[in-house]
């Protein structure tokens, strides 16, 4: 603890580097939504980087991917598409880029980087790896997309690698990765006055934030600090304080700022898992629900109405103090499948005196959401015994969404596919952190989970009691999981 603030020798939200943050983990983030088309790249990556570890191989491994010579397992279709596509990208940069000097620039470096030689350094000008005005001759096809996102994230993370190392802070990158852990100071390094009101349940001014946000780093907060400031932060985004009364803030008024730095900075050092675009302003209203059970009892806690026709005709109901689209609070408190053959009935049903009915809608708006993790979908908040339960035993219960979704996802496929590739690349630390952080992203901001979720939010003995909780809710989920790991176990020994 600190009477005054240790001035860090850089600041992670100055520029290029926030930028450079930014771009990275939204690129990251792509790869992770469009984990069926890029899982074959980023397993070729990930073991390379992590076997030579530098920025300079970051980038190098993207175009090495494509190579037969340095990936025998590549079919010529592809390593002949990503030719064509890189062919055409420097042509385009070549000849159709309104700025010729910087767009002869581009072109050498990725021409440097295709042939292997000449390129000690990333460039760190601003580019597009898949042009989105390109016209003319260096018009590039639509089937290029998706390899153009695998050279994005590469760059980008080649980028901001660099400059890290320039810094000494490699290991920042190299923990983000998942190569190492994460090391946080056991003391933060703090002023005393800031430190005592991280426990406080009072709405800070953002001058409070702004204080800190440069501060707020493994090297000068703990895991545990850094996790109330960000709640703080949450809490502050929606909620603002007049004399002794707390007040909301609407959603189309949210203080983004100085939120927006904290929460890019806490996903970077792994204080949370949540997509960067889960906050914004307007706030969203999975954001807004999970922000106020931050300091208690969540709101949906409480909302439980079963009869469905007092509340069908509004686009919006109340709960708590703020009102929540429909279809969000129909698909948080109650289980999905229910939810939706009940739904369903009632669409079809021809109402008199009515020349629309009203549910239908509302079944097609919750049919359309993305449901992620199934297992946690399953989850009837309705149920009077798991309410005393999220209210009584909250580390548990966040503990129950993180471990649902690795036991029931959309994800599950590509592992069964790609003939279980986490446990062939058992030493790839980069796969299982980018395999993982998707699971757990999907069951944080899965419209069940009412609480906001940080990595210091529950421990391994949480953990064990989720588990058991998943086997009386779901026993038959769970011993599914348990035969697919029992053959795979037969089949390997056979």
């Amino acid at each position: 603890m600190a009477n005054e603030l240790i001035v860090p020798s850089e600041s992670f939200l100055k520029v290029p580097c926030k930028h450079y943050l930014e771009t990275m983990i939204y690129s990251y983030d792509v790869l992770r939504s469009e984990m069926r088309v890029h899982m074959p790249f980023f397993i070729y990556w990930s073991e390379c980087v992590e076997t030579k570890p530098s920025a300079l191989n970051a980038m190098r491994f993207a175009f090495a991917y494509y190579n037969k010579k340095d990936n025998d397992p590549i079919d010529e279709i592809s390593e002949k598409r990503a030719d064509e596509y890189l062919e055409a990208l420097i042509r385009y940069y070549n000849s159709e880029y309104p700025d010729i000097a910087f767009g002869k620039h581009v072109a050498q470096f990725i021409r440097g980087f295709k042939s292997n030689i000449g390129r000690t350094e990333i460039k760190t000008d601003d580019f597009e790896w898949f042009p989105k005005d390109n016209v003319g001759n260096g018009k590039l096809p639509k089937e290029f997309e998706p390899i153009s996102k695998e050279f994005d994230f590469a760059w980008k993370c080649a980028r901001l690698w660099q400059l890290l190392k320039e810094r000494k802070q490699e290991y920042y990158i190299l923990s983000f990765l998942g190569i190492n852990e994460t090391n946080f100071t056991e003391v933060s390094r703090i002023p005393s006055d800031i430190l005592s009101k991280l426990n406080e349940s009072t709405i800070e001014e953002p001058d409070f934030f702004k204080k800190i946000v440069d501060y707020f780093t493994p090297e000068q907060m703990t895991m545990h600090d850094m996790s109330l400031l960000l709640k703080k932060a949450c809490r502050a985004s929606i909620n603002k304080q007049l004399n002794e009364k707390i007040v909301e803030i609407s959603p189309s008024n949210a203080r983004i700022k100085p939120l927006d730095s904290l929460w890019l900075l806490a996903r970077f050092f792994g204080i949370h898992y949540y997509h960067l675009d889960f906050i914004g302003q307007k706030m969203s209203p999975r954001a807004i629900k999970q922000f106020e059970g931050i300091d208690g009892d969540s709101p949906f806690l409480e909302w439980n109405e079963k009869n469905l026709d007092k509340v069908i005709n509004r686009s919006s109901v109340k709960v708590g103090n703020r009102t929540y689209p429909l279809a969000e609070v129909l698909m948080t408190v109650y289980p999905r499948k229910e939810l939706l053959d009940s739904l369903e009935y009632k669409s079809n049903e021809i109402i008199e005196g009515k020349e629309r009915n009203p549910y239908k809608p509302v079944y097609q708006a919750i049919l359309e959401q993305d449901s992620c993790s199934a297992a946690i979908s399953h989850l009837d908040l309705s149920d009077e015994n798991l309410r005393k339960f999220a209210k009584k035993r909250q580390g548990v219960f966040k503990a129950m969404i993180v471990v649902g979704s690795f036991l029931d996802s959309k994800y599950e496929a590509v592992v069964e596919n790609d003939e279980s590739i986490l446990e062939e690349n058992t030493n790839n630390k980069i796969l299982k952190t980018f395999f993982a952080n998707t699971l757990v992203t999907e069951g944080l901001e899965n419209p069940k989970n009412v609480f906001f979720i940080t990595e210091d939010d529950f421990d391994n003995r949480d953990v064990v009691l989720a588990l058991l909780l998943w086997l009386a809710i779901s026993p038959k989920l769970l011993q599914n999981k348990i035969d697919k790991q029992e053959s795979k176990q037969i089949a390997a020994s056979s």
